[in-house]
């Protein structure tokens, strides 16, 4: 019985790891997201910059939404005891990592994949390439609000 408790804990000690270390990571792609597009910006888009950048930032978002469905996963393990309490501010904080998700796949990920194929041709659509960039500025700006309440949620748990 001991045993059982001792694996018991070092189970959740070490999803509590996984779970700090993909949040870390996902702080540091909403920042990094930034950087990346910044770099974007200074290229032409008829460049091998511009375009390998774009990529990878394609890619990078590819393997963030996979760490959020990480951190929904293991916050959903760890926030039993919350959900049984009834406490609003965990639901909010899985209602806003759903949408986040949501936002990386339906807004980011097609909108950096516009942007790619409008410039990779060889001739650059301008309208397609304005569309996307519009659609990956709000993508930035929404991520950064809903990364930053979660963050509030998860350290003051308000309610």
């Amino acid at each position: 019985m001991q045993l059982e408790a001792f694996f018991m804990h070092i189970a959740l000690m070490l999803t509590y790891a996984v779970h700090y270390l993909s949040a870390l990571l996902i702080a540091t792609y909403a920042i990094g997201i930034l950087v990346f597009e910044s770099e974007i910006q200074k290229r032409s888009p008829d460049s091998e910059e511009y375009i390998i950048l774009s990529k990878r930032m394609f890619q990078f978002n590819r393997i963030v939404m996979f760490i959020t469905v990480v951190l929904l996963l293991t916050g959903g393990f760890l926030g039993t005891p919350y959900f049984k309490a009834m406490m609003i501010w965990i639901y909010a904080k899985v209602g806003l990592f759903i949408a986040l998700t949501a936002l990386q796949g339906a807004l980011a990920s097609r909108a950096m994949k516009q942007r790619i194929l409008s410039v990779e041709s060889g001739t650059i659509d301008t309208q397609a390439l304005a569309k996307a960039q519009k659609k990956i500025n709000i993508f930035m700006t929404l991520q950064i609000g809903i990364v930053a309440i979660i963050f509030t949620l998860a350290y003051t748990k308000p309610f």
